[in-house]
């Protein structure tokens, strides 16, 4: 299976599951159409650009991905009936043909990447390295630049492709004969200031008006989920992001309408997770049983799993989990929804505290950026890496919202880390598709409006957590606060203040199973793996092999680099199904030696 590392070439793997691909081009010529269409893709010709589809169906607004349009739940790929009033949570990108131009837009998080640029815009940084064929040397040392999470993403407005982009949410392209990207929806405010620049923070009662308005769009986000007449299922831990999930569908008295789930990371809070999830579903009334009927299975390779990984992800993703090499998945006769509780950090602070941000208040400039990049762990053994990476960081934060770098920080974290990492990577055939409906243009408003000191103690979250079940956000969590909310004047009394409410494990629910309505379709045994084995050999033979090809891009495979490698492989239990240090090294090794495949230097 080690060949699904190999030099010779890299083959596109289309999207499945809810998603398809595509690639706009307004520079169309006989050896492109010859290429994609070797790559099973069609055509259509518009005036002054071409579209290259696959997997998605013919039709004026074409939809890839999940999403929620105008209080309507939808799963690609599919045709809308008409173009949305209202920005849309989901993940999902949205293409509109006029009789004048084409449209692409993607959900309000851009939680389904979009990248343009070069006469381009596609959905796959794959397909844009195809079409474009020529490699951004500084684009790919600026998303390898730090040995750490600011790395583990793409983490530039410029991208590894030369002259391509990565589109941010709230952001539309029109594709004529040319390509123009602009902002549609200003999903992401700026904090508020008077006439002079000033800050002007909201005042409590403004504050708790626009986290009621956050509720109110969340419970919509929700009950368009639950009557979409599919089986919904509701990630549920003992942390506080899947918590104002729950709250929602609590609020609206459906809990008999979902089916939770609580997935055990080993290298996580596990235990503590299944004990609180446990007792909110029992206190609350809920199930954890039936899950969507089975009818059969997905089976594949370990080795064409790395292939689709490398495909999909090209350089954009680097996290590296166990679970992305299952070669068994289920499939149901109707594909469900899971709701995930991915948006709680958007509302908090959280690159601040890793970027060692303590004055939030200091203001932005490129050194003040240059200085807290280069505490997180640079290459600093090669510093033509940093050289090359520092102008497009300096780019990207000068075009982010916000006057102060804690503001910057925070913006970045939303159009990146959070876009990447709770957006779509590799899509799945599976029983379910997945969506975070806790997304709310209202309660960014209301964070971005709060003293930075507020913001910082994750005040929005218990908040909206207690408007939607007031009992909720003070049941425990698997970390507890470390402030006291009711020190500030933001704060309005509520019965359960001084209390931590806790509700005994109650492990029993799990096994309270269903009957099923048919016979059981026994699930194939799945390849078993050698996970450390794998990391490895993935990084060290990318490594020699980007060693080996004396290009520009080889500085990047350095002694200190192999070392760290090693010295993480060393540490590493294979066993955990989760994130790993190893696997993000060897993921970002294997990138560049794709990016080599794919594209001249």
């Amino acid at each position: 299976m080690y060949d699904a590392y190999g030099p010779d070439s890299l083959d596109f793997v289309p999207y499945d599951g809810a998603c398809g691909d595509f690639l706009i081009t307004t520079k169309d010529s006989e050896e492109l159409r010859a290429k994609f269409t070797a790559l099973g893709a069609e055509v259509m010709v518009r005036n002054g650009h071409t579209v290259y589809t696959w997997n998605l169906p013919r039709g004026q607004h074409i939809l890839s991905g999940t999403g929620i349009f105008d209080g309507k739940f939808a799963i690609g790929p599919a045709v809308l009936d008409r173009f949305p009033e209202q920005p849309g949570v989901g993940m999902f990108n949205l293409l509109s043909f006029w009789s004048d131009k084409t449209t692409v837009r993607s959900d309000i998080c851009a939680h389904h990447s979009l990248y343009y640029g070069a006469g381009i815009v596609t959905n796959r940084l794959h397909l844009a390295a195809l079409a474009v064929g020529t490699l951004d040397l500084r684009g790919a040392f600026a998303n390898a630049a730090f040995n750490s999470v600011i790395c583990h993403q793409l983490s530039t407005i410029a991208t590894p492709v030369e002259g391509v982009n990565v589109l941010l949410g709230g952001e539309e392209v029109e594709i004529t004969n040319t390509v123009t990207a602009h902002q549609r929806d200003a999903v992401f405010p700026g904090p508020p200031t008077d006439a002079n620049g000033n800050p002007e923070y909201l005042t409590p009662d403004e504050y708790h008006a626009l986290v009621e308005k956050g509720a109110e769009e969340i419970i919509a986000n929700v009950q368009a989920i639950l009557d979409s007449g599919r089986p919904v299922l509701c990630d549920i831990s003992g942390g506080r992001d899947s918590r104002i999930v729950l709250a929602a569908v609590v609020a609206l008295g459906r809990i008999r309408d979902v089916v939770f789930n609580t997935k055990v990371t080993p290298n996580k809070l596990g235990d503590v997770d299944l004990a609180i999830a446990t007792g909110l579903v029992k206190e609350f009334g809920g199930s954890y049983h039936p899950n969507p009927e089975v009818i059969g299975w997905d089976i594949t390779t370990p080795r064409d799993r790395l292939l689709k990984r490398r495909s999909h992800l090209f350089g954009a993703y680097h996290f590296f989990a166990k679970t992305q090499l299952n070669t068994v998945q289920e499939l149901a006769e109707i594909k469900g929804v899971r709701m995930l509780g991915g948006a709680g950090e958007i509302y908090r602070d959280v690159f601040q505290t890793f970027l060692q941000v303590t004055d939030r208040r200091e203001p932005y400039d490129p050194d003040t950026l240059s200085r807290h990049l280069r505490a997180r762990d640079p290459w600093d053994d090669t510093p033509e890496i940093l050289t090359a990476a520092m102008p497009y960081y300096a780019d990207t934060f000068d075009r982010l919202p916000g006057e102060t770098f804690s503001q910057k920080v925070d913006s970045h974290y939303f159009f990146f880390r959070n876009s990447y990492h709770y957006g779509i990577k590799m899509p799945k055939i599976g029983i379910a598709e997945d969506i975070n409906p806790g997304v709310s243009i209202s309660l960014l408003k209301a964070a971005r409006g709060l003293p930075p000191e507020v913001k910082a103690t994750g005040r929005v979250v218990f908040d909206i957590t207690r408007a939607l079940c007031e009992k909720l956000a003070y049941v425990q969590y698997d970390k507890p606060w470390d402030i006291d909310f009711t020190q500030s004047d933001y704060h309005r009394p509520s019965q359960y203040d001084g209390q931590v409410l806790e509700f005994p494990p109650a492990l029993e629910v799990l096994d309270q199973h269903v009957p099923s309505k048919r016979p059981p379709v026994r699930r194939p045994d799945p390849v078993r793996i050698d996970f450390k084995d794998i990391c490895w050999k993935m990084f060290s033979e990318n490594f020699d092999r980007l060693r080996a090809q004396e290009s520009d891009l080889s500085i990047y495979a350095s002694d200190k680099l192999y070392n760290q490698g090693k010295t993480a492989w060393e540490k590493m239990d294979g066993n955990k199904a989760g994130i790993n240090r190893p696997g993000a090294l060897a993921s970002r090794m294997q990138a560049f030696n794709d990016f080599l495949t794919v594209m001249k230097g």
